[in-house]
């Protein structure tokens, strides 16, 4: 009886070892993000958050000082409400102005949106092409 028992502990553990480790390697796959439109609805500050728009084009400009980049995400649909964004560092190769992107990190009292992290969305002419020849 007591071998029963410690070899069901031992699985539990083990199951849950393993969830842990699926969840921390996996973890980002399952991140939920909001719209431009739906995170200025119901705004949270300094609380990590993403969210998905588009570049406005003409709003990218570079800071030498900073080393950042400043630029604003508004939905495709309305540009004229948007979120200023700040980015540390470089900017992904795919980064246009006009682009699709995901913006991971906080929001600050100031109404800045700080990065953590910067995904590109990849243009629909790469994947129009990429299904053209087959690959």
């Amino acid at each position: 009886m007591r071998k029963n028992r410690k070899l069901i502990i031992a699985g539990l553990v083990l199951v849950v070892a393993m969830g842990i480790l699926f969840y921390t390697a996996l973890g980002s796959a399952f991140d939920s993000y909001q719209t431009v439109s739906e995170f200025k609805s119901d705004t949270v500050y300094d609380e990590y958050v993403s969210i998905k728009g588009h570049v406005v084009e003409g709003s990218v400009e570079f800071d030498a000082e900073d080393e950042s980049y400043s630029f604003e995400i508004s939905d495709k649909d309305n540009q004229e409400d948007y979120i200023p964004v700040v980015h540390r560092g470089a900017l992904p190769d795919s980064f246009k102005e006009g682009g699709g992107v995901t913006v991971k990190g906080e929001l600050a009292t100031t109404g800045v949106f700080y990065t953590e992290e910067l995904l590109v969305e990849c243009s629909s002419k790469y994947e129009q092409r990429k299904a053209q020849s087959g690959e």
